[in-house]
């Protein structure tokens, strides 16, 4: 009664020592085995909780401290007794290990005391009654809502770090609390209360114990997927904000075996939730762009190729608006990983009839063509080629409505032809340059011995040579592939392809007359 007096007249300083006085009365705090009066004191402080929660602002973290040691006493007591028994063995072991005789003799009377604690409390007590304080949250003011999700994390983390047997039960109830209170309470006090979930998540799952850390990011999973059932304002994006502590807790972690599994859940949430996703894909891709950056950890970046390739055969409606950000995650790979990225690309090539999303598409093939290694580069065209084809051939593809098949081509001339050809002739003139160089070094033969030079500069040279016939064949395929597919189209521009042509006449006569210099076959 005094409670809610000093409650109702706002006298928080009484009523708070009132409340910490009581908890006190309760000999849980104290090794000590609880009396009768100390038994009527839980009860009256687990009824306050349940019933008069209101006024229990402000000393929440008194009354789960409690709340904590009736769930230590009720778990040993559910315990197999050799269980039981082994728990108790190693905490003797703990004080025999300090060798003196003090801390053995107290612990064993602790001991004593817990079982007979124990006892005691599994004929008054339950843990039903927490279950209830957990649904009364719903009721709770903001301000109350978080000291109350601040206390139970302040006990969680200090269980994680003492390894204590309520941590796991803690970790599960901050899971309820924040399941029962997302879809009830506006945006900005759910904000307020995530930062300090956030904080927690982030604290345990960077621990140096791999079960604390995994077990931190599985209820992080298990969150996130509820949090994805909501549907995200255009105003406010909490998918973010949410997602954000996989991203803090890879960063800071360091750990591999906490990075995959991290890995592992986002896939997860990809696999099942994609059409759900907004704002969410901005920390899925900063989490995938740093695996791109990890070379030597090729099995977790096979994982994330796999997941995008899932997406792009199932998925491509729910993410073509994001479809630049997946591609500029996607490239990331491309060096890694290049017949699965073409594979995806086909995927997309297929389900494409927006014209922007067409260049977002058509720009991955770049790196591809242009790439120094020949056979990625032939994979690259020959890829380009099958999925226009596939766009001929296919009578309910979009280029064939009136009007559109001459701008989808000259779309592809403009925008991916022509600068693709650009860029080898850039690569073709830089090789040939050095090769003038070279040449140049030639001069000085006639008065000064430089065998090894001039035979390391022929090596230099034919090296070089080869690398310019490579090149130009791959010109030359990309500008018969445009004159292939233009037909009739292609005559009216070959005012475009003409000068590119001509280049690569002069490249040709180039590389045939360095052959015959250097004495190659």
């Amino acid at each position: 009664l005094s409670i809610k007096i000093l409650g109702l007249l706002n006298l928080e300083n009484q009523k708070q020592n009132i409340i910490s006085n009581l908890c006190t009365m309760t000999n849980l705090l104290q090794v000590k085995i609880p009396k009768e009066k100390n038994i009527l004191c839980i009860k009256e402080l687990l009824t306050l909780a349940n019933s008069d929660y209101r006024y229990c602002k402000g000393s929440w973290n008194f009354i789960l401290e409690i709340i904590n040691k009736l769930y230590y006493y009720l778990t040993l007591l559910s315990m197999p007794k050799d269980e039981r028994e082994l728990f108790y063995k190693n905490k003797k072991q703990s004080a025999v290990k300090t060798n003196i005789k003090k801390n053995i003799l107290l612990m064993e009377e602790t001991i004593s005391i817990e079982k007979e604690t124990m006892k005691i409390l599994s004929k008054e007590i339950t843990l039903n009654h927490f279950e209830k304080i957990m649904t009364k949250t719903l009721n709770f003011d903001s301000s109350t809502l978080i000291e109350f999700v601040n206390s139970m994390c302040d006990i969680a983390k200090f269980e994680f770090k003492n390894n204590g047997l309520s941590k796991i039960f803690f970790l599960q109830k901050i899971v309820e609390i924040a399941e029962l209170n997302l879809f009830s309470r506006p945006g900005f006090n759910w904000n307020n209360t995530w930062k300090i979930l956030s904080e927690f998540f982030v604290e345990i799952g960077c621990s140096k114990d791999n079960e604390n850390s995994i077990n931190a990011i599985d209820s992080l999973r298990q969150l996130a997927l509820k949090f994805l059932q909501k549907k995200e304002g255009e105003n406010y994006h909490f998918q973010k904000e949410f997602l954000m502590p996989f991203l803090d807790t890879w960063k800071k972690c360091g750990n591999i075996d906490t990075q995959e599994y991290i890995i592992v859940c986002i896939n997860n949430l990809l696999r099942n939730e994609t059409k759900n996703i907004k704002s969410g894909w901005e920390v899925v891709f900063s989490i995938f762009k740093e695996v791109a950056y990890m070379k030597e950890e090729k099995n977790l970046q096979k994982q994330i190729i796999d997941v995008l390739s899932y997406i792009s055969k199932n998925n491509y409606n729910e993410i073509k608006e994001i479809l630049k950000d997946f591609t500029s995650c996607l490239i990331l790979f491309i060096f890694y990983f290049p017949d699965e990225i073409l594979d995806i690309i086909k995927n997309f090539f297929k389900q494409i009839e927006d014209e922007n999303n067409y260049y977002i598409i058509l720009n991955l093939y770049k790196p591809f063509i242009i790439d120094n290694n020949e056979q990625i580069r032939e994979k690259g065209l020959n890829n380009l080629i099958e999925c226009i084809n596939s766009k001929l051939k296919n009578p309910n593809s979009n280029i064939f409505i009136v009007g559109k098949k001459e701008q989808f081509w000259e779309f592809i001339l403009i925008n991916l032809i022509i600068p693709i050809a650009e860029e080898l002739i850039l690569k073709i003139t830089i090789i040939s340059n050095s090769n003038r160089r070279d040449d140049r070094s030639d001069t000085f033969s006639n008065s000064i011995d430089l065998n090894v030079m001039n035979e390391n500069v022929r090596y230099n040279t034919e090296e070089k040579n080869k690398e310019i016939e490579k090149l130009s064949l791959t010109l030359e395929n990309l500008l018969i592939l445009a004159g292939n597919l233009f037909n009739e189209y292609f005559f009216y521009n070959y005012k475009f392809l003409g000068k590119y042509f001509e280049e690569l006449e002069n490249i040709v006569f180039y590389c045939e007359e360095k052959v015959q210099k250097a004495g190659l076959d």
